[in-house]
């Protein structure tokens, strides 16, 4: 999202404190800011929607924000739950994530950032994503 969403300056994807102290570095001059954060995921998913970067619907919105909401952590940090994986939706969350990603990388502010190699290999990838999940 941060790739898709970015603008000249970089600062369309930090958080609001970051951004305007990086729009009054690039007006003012001064000192620059010493740490540069992205702005949260859920905020990031609102510009990107709000901003028409990709479009979702409903249910993949909230599969994306349950994804990373309630997942995220047990993924980044392993507990062994195969069990529930398919009760949960999880496959069908996954496919809206990648629905999210293969979006959000073919909006022009990404796709000109990549040659064709690594646009085939990323839709190759997806593809492959989407097979495992079958």
């Amino acid at each position: 999202m941060g790739c898709a969403f970015q603008d000249t300056s970089g600062a369309s994807v930090l958080d609001k404190k970051l951004a305007r102290a990086l729009l009054r570095w690039f007006d003012e001059g001064g000192e620059f800011p010493e740490r540069q954060w992205l702005a949260g995921f859920e905020t990031l998913l609102i510009r990107c929607v709000e901003g028409g970067i990709f479009t979702l619907t409903e249910q993949q919105e909230n599969d994306v924000r349950r994804l990373h909401n309630e997942f995220r952590n047990t993924f980044s940090h392993f507990t062994p739950q195969s069990r529930y994986i398919r009760e949960l939706g999880l496959p069908r969350m996954i496919e809206s994530a990648i629905d999210l990603i293969e979006s959000a990388m073919k909006h022009s502010n990404a796709a000109y950032r990549m040659d064709e190699t690594q646009k085939r290999r990323l839709a190759d990838n997806l593809a492959k994503a989407r097979a495992a999940l079958r």
